[in-house]
């Protein structure tokens, strides 16, 4: 075989592994046995050369071309005197800006601090109240308690509960039996298919299920019960405070 001869098949199989880099592609049967006959190697030399190919396109697209390169440094160069122009006057922006927000900053610790010193001035204030005010408000918080903030809690610790068996993972498995047992005894209904002895009790998911939906359909007022009587909570006391321990606030 003529030197030509072999430079033209080393070629080929370069182009041939080229060519399969480049689509991600594998070599067929045929193209493997071409390739090792032209560059004189064994199987596992191949594959470091298919892998070398893959490395070289993958370099190849990050290089780009020659054209590619001198327009990249042309456009490092443009922004590089950008930069230089620009930097003096960007950076005292920059100054400026911290020094601005340092001082917002600043003035709303001290206004916070303010605000809070004024808070405990006026609970001060309010703990100096006669003691006959004091037990008027300590009356009427006991009453707001018990008509707005307990039916409030009751809501909340409801819809705790109904998240609880919302997340459930049913799976018959003892904690999940004794879970839906506490459920059973509080609301008087059945879930669990209990077994002669020996034999492990099931949930009736079925059950279980049309009861979830019945329970989570009720979220939503249960939250609106919640938000009022919170609501009607803090407006009770803050009405309180305002008439019974205020006497020495302005």
């Amino acid at each position: 075989m003529t030197q030509t001869e072999t430079k033209s098949k080393l070629e080929a199989a370069e182009e041939i592994l080229k060519m399969v880099a480049s689509s991600g592609g594998e070599l067929t049967f045929e193209q493997r046995v071409e390739c090792c006959n032209a560059l004189g190697c064994t199987e596992k030399e191949l594959d470091r050369e298919i892998r070398r190919f893959g490395r070289i396109v993958q370099q190849r697209k990050v290089a780009g071309t020659r054209q590619d390169r001198n327009k990249q440094d042309e456009e490092v160069r443009r922004l590089f005197k950008v930069r230089e122009k620009r930097s003096p006057e960007l950076e005292k922006q920059i100054a400026d800006l911290q020094s601005e927000l340092a001082k917002i900053e600043q003035d709303h610790r001290l206004a916070a601090k303010r605000a809070e010193e004024m808070e405990a001035a006026v609970d001060n204030l309010r703990s100096l109240a006669p003691k006959w005010r004091v037990a008027e408000f300590n009356q009427r918080k006991r009453a707001a308690t018990k008509k707005y903030r307990e039916p409030a809690l009751r809501a909340a610790t409801e819809c705790d509960r109904i998240e609880a068996c919302q997340n459930l993972v049913v799976d018959d498995g003892q904690k999940c039996i004794d879970f839906i047992g506490t459920i059973e005894h509080t609301t008087g209904q059945k879930f669990i298919q209990r077994r002669g002895f020996g034999q492990r009790s099931t949930v009736d998911r079925s059950a279980w299920q049309a009861y979830i939906d019945e329970q989570v359909a009720r979220i939503p007022k249960l939250e609106e019960i919640h938000g009022e009587n919170l609501d009607a909570y803090n407006d009770a006391i803050d009405a309180a405070e305002a008439e019974c321990l205020d006497v020495y606030v302005d």
